[in-house]
């Protein structure tokens, strides 16, 4: 394996080369390796459906199944979602078209690689990176221990605040930031696995959209919010990772007792 990096000045051309020997010498942690590995399997675009075997069942998304896949050298997880009901309710086909949309546009260690997207007769597909590990929402959920202490908090939410702020800086809002939108990986890092609400704000927007105890005031007034409405999400996920409990209607048990 060579690395050839090609610098153009006029007719002249310097090749430089890296030996895989001497590559090896400078990455010498086997994590980092395997993690460059992964990388560079999530660019394969070539992947058919006919090249996929079914694993096993995962979990059921907002609009679908996700189960693992594998096509004999790395595994992933696969959404589908019934044609026939996209076609049925319009207002789904317009969340899955955007969620594809944005999802075919990041990059970004904590947030989950999509690698490209399939269709059949009777099924629209998402094949995925494949994240090894917990949901954060089950995590929190753990018997022995309901709420997270003060490192592991900074840790978790810093892990969202540089999701989150490169969110921002594609104008993309989540719109439903929550722990159980959040898988933590094997090696113990936070992934954002949902983004079925997210939507690219160049101004303002007015639809109420999101999950009653994460929503921020601004979605449900009506009268508007940008950006900035994630920050609440934010917050309300550390509030309860530290206490283990909702900061706002805990005991609540109809939604506008949440508003």
């Amino acid at each position: 394996c060579i690395i050839l990096i090609y610098l153009t000045k006029k007719d002249y051309i310097l090749l430089m080369k890296l030996l895989k020997s001497d590559f090896d010498k400078l990455i010498i942690d086997n994590t980092v390796k395997e993690y460059m590995k992964k990388k560079i399997a999530l660019q394969d675009t070539s992947i058919t459906l006919t090249d996929l075997y079914f694993v096993r069942f995962l979990g059921k998304g907002k609009f679908g199944n996700v189960n693992l896949v594998h096509n004999n050298k790395n595994l992933y997880a696969i959404k589908q979602v019934s044609r026939k009901a996209v076609e049925k309710q319009k207002i789904l086909a317009r969340y899955f078209v955007n969620e594809r949309r944005i999802m075919l546009s990041l990059d970004h260690p904590f947030i989950v690689k999509m690698v490209k997207t399939f269709k059949n007769n009777y099924f629209c597909f998402f094949l995925m990176e494949y994240v090894n590990g917990k949901n954060l929402d089950e995590y929190l959920a753990r018997s022995n221990v309901k709420k997270c202490n003060i490192d592991e908090t900074r840790f978790y939410i810093g892990n969202i605040l540089i999701m989150l702020e490169y969110l921002q800086k594609k104008l993309i809002a989540h719109r439903d930031i929550k722990p159980s939108n959040i898988m933590i990986d094997s090696n113990g890092y936070l992934k954002m696995i949902d983004f079925g609400t997210a939507k690219v704000l160049h101004d303002y927007t007015n639809t109420v959209i999101g999950t009653p105890h994460y929503i921020s005031p601004e979605i449900l007034s009506n009268s508007g919010y940008s950006l900035s409405c994630d920050f609440w999400s934010v917050g309300v996920c550390m509030f309860e990772m530290f206490y283990g409990v909702y900061p706002f209607g805990q005991h609540a048990t109809e939604v506008l007792q949440i508003y």
